[in-house]
């Protein structure tokens, strides 16, 4: 009997000794201003951490009680504290990629985007290739440059420039002619070889057709993806991103990816969306199954897939209900028709797998793909979104995927409708890798300019959620 007491107490103190331990802090952040996103308990002074878990949030007093001899204890210093964000939809690798390129993103005008590839020609005289990303259709008169633009300060070297929603690229005469396009050149497929009064090529090429040029351009290495991806992740950290869905990939890239997180380097959360077109079969969504089973981590996921629709409103390839009322001769062009995207949209989601990528004519069909899917009660119930949504029609449905940027018009009007205001922010630019400053202006409409000042640089009244 005394024996059996024993261990019954050796039990009892071990459980004892055990729930103190995983109630043991290894880190401890004090004399904060935390921002906790609950709206009954919004704020908070401490927080504990142990392991990768937030074990306790509370004051000061509360959360010293998690320490131990082993916990790092950090004063704030009054500092602002909040949770991470999560970059919903995101091109991370041809992101991180693009800061060893010319970055148009502050250009204003034309002379400021000339000043900044020959800046960059001149930085980097080994380049065969100068390339870059980042202008706005709004920078140009017309919404459009074209390749008499970048002659002009760079004529002997190809030059090739991706607006900064990715949809429409701009080169040079020289890399016109490594690449071989010419007034004759045709291109058949989701996409547009812009063109002069007499059918001269501009320089501007439209979403696939983009591939015409950009196929010339010199390969990425390994070794230069692998360093592009850790110094995205810092800067990804440095504005308080700690994870993201990755809105398209290859199998290629995830294993980029799982070569950092088997070295301990991945510190962003990533899940991957593969890219499927109308002409996707089976067996390719079988791969991305295969994939999702493979890559299924905490900190890399493959489980959804990208549907590119169509385009974007800026260049009048988004598919949309009625004619553009500053282009009244196009709607836009689907990439899908109403058959191909039912049938991709039945096979990926008998896998389990959600996705969609529609603007406004394609959430219709949208619409229908999802009632396909949901006519099937036996299949397992997948997301379904619609990203980009830049304009709501009242009979679509699904999760809108709206961005907290402003959809620019060209002629400073809804180029669908005039004078319809379902924007989310102001008439100005504001960088889109600055999350509190979109989350502000998507809450508020406030121009960024007014928003800068009270949300950067360390000045945080209060969460950008509230911001009033």
């Amino acid at each position: 009997m005394k024996q059996l007491l024993k261990v019954f107490i050796i039990l009892c103190l071990a459980a004892f000794l055990s729930s103190a331990q995983s109630q043991t802090a290894d880190l401890i952040l004090i004399n904060g201003r935390i921002w906790t996103g609950d709206a009954k308990n919004s704020w908070a002074t401490a927080v504990a951490v142990k392991g990768d878990r937030i074990i306790a949030v509370g004051s000061d007093a509360s959360i010293k009680k998690f320490s131990r001899r082993s916990t790092k204890i950090e004063d704030l210093g009054g500092r602002f504290v909040m949770p991470g964000v999560n970059d919903s939809h995101t091109h991370f690798l041809s992101a991180a990629l693009g800061m060893y390129q010319v970055d148009l993103t502050d250009a204003r005008n034309l002379a400021d985007a000339q000043a900044m590839v020959l800046k960059f020609a001149k930085e980097n005289p080994g380049a065969k290739w100068i390339v870059g990303r980042g202008w706005q259709y709004t920078i140009f008169p017309g919404g459009l440059p074209k390749r008499q633009d970048i002659d002009a300060v760079i004529a002997d070297r190809p030059v090739y420039l991706r607006a900064y929603d990715g949809h429409t690229s701009w080169a040079n005469s020289k890399a016109l002619e490594i690449a071989g396009i010419t007034q004759d050149t045709k291109f058949e497929g989701f996409g547009e070889i812009v063109r002069d009064g007499n059918g001269v090529p501009t320089g501007v090429f439209k979403e696939g057709a983009s591939s015409l040029v950009s196929r010339f351009l010199p390969p990425v290495t390994r070794e230069q993806q692998l360093k592009a991806l850790e110094l995205g992740m810092q800067y990804a950290a440095s504005l308080g991103i700690t994870s993201i869905q990755n809105a398209h990939g290859s199998l290629g890239e995830v294993e980029i990816y799982d070569e950092l997180l088997k070295k301990g380097k991945l510190t962003l959360k990533t899940k991957f969306a593969f890219s499927v077109g109308p002409d996707t079969t089976q067996a390719d969504i079988d791969k991305i199954v295969a994939a999702s089973r493979k890559y299924d981590s905490p900190m890399l996921r493959v489980g959804a897939i990208k549907i590119m629709v169509d385009g974007v409103i800026e260049s009048y390839t988004a598919a949309m209900l009625a004619p553009y009322s500053n282009k009244p001769e196009t709607s836009g062009t689907p990439n899908f028709t109403v058959e191909q995207l039912n049938r991709v949209v039945a096979m990926a989601d008998k896998a389990g797998l959600p996705g969609l990528h529609p603007r406004d004519r394609r959430s219709r069909s949208a619409n229908g793909a999802r009632r396909i899917r949901e006519r099937d009660q036996s299949q397992r119930p997948a997301r379904f979104a619609l990203s980009h949504r830049a304009y709501r029609d009242d009979r679509s449905e699904g999760c809108a995927a709206i961005q907290g940027t402003w959809r620019h018009r060209l002629d400073g009007t809804d180029p669908r409708r005039s004078g319809d205001d379902r924007r989310l922010g102001g008439g100005d630019r504001t960088r889109k890798d600055e999350p509190r400053i979109c989350l502000a202006r998507a809450r508020t409409r406030r121009r960024a300019v007014d928003l800068l000042e009270r949300y950067a640089g360390g000045h945080h009244d209060e969460p950008v959620a509230r911001a009033a």
